[in-house]
């Protein structure tokens, strides 16, 4: 069952779906676990935020997270081209697309002109992300922070133990 978050120990029957009226579509109501024909048991955690059926219809949100779900729930495919930089992003914007996503090697050759050979610091990803991010904060902006960041991460828990 797609948008469930959680991890079942036991094969649980799936209830027979019904035919939807093809001129009024009808989202199903949220599955809790004290439904009465609920295939979820007690224990089982649901999360009704990662339900995609909650996010089929309506206006897109305002926050990015959530108008990003809203958008991966939805039918067709989401475009979301790559940008390196400021200028990137605002060509990518005024062209109309509702999404973007910061490719690490781009940033990566735009900030520093080196080649993505985990040179760039966190820093450099995130103030760059914070940058574009600036330019529209309702348009969600899918950043990849590169490799090695996982050091970085490592040497910050060494350093506060």
């Amino acid at each position: 069952m797609p948008g469930l978050d959680y991890f079942r120990t036991e094969p649980v029957v799936e209830p027979a779906a019904e035919p939807a009226t093809p001129t009024e579509p009808e989202l199903a109501s949220p599955i809790t676990p004290d439904s009465v024909d609920s295939p979820l048991k007690p224990d089982v955690y649901y999360n009704p935020r990662l339900d995609p059926k909650n996010y089929l219809e309506g206006p897109l949100s305002h926050n990015p997270a959530t108008r990003l779900r809203q958008m991966l729930a939805r039918p067709g495919i989401v475009v979301a081209p790559g940008i390196c930089d400021g200028i990137s992003a605002r060509c990518a914007l005024e062209a109309g697309f509702d999404c973007l996503y910061q490719s690490g090697a781009a940033t990566t050759a735009s900030r520093l002109g080196m080649p993505d050979l985990a040179i760039a610091t966190m820093n450099d990803f995130v103030q760059s992300a914070q940058m574009v991010c600036s330019l529209d904060p309702t348009t969600p902006v899918i950043a990849d922070a590169d490799t090695g960041q996982v050091y970085f991460l490592l040497n910050s828990a060494c350093f506060t133990a």
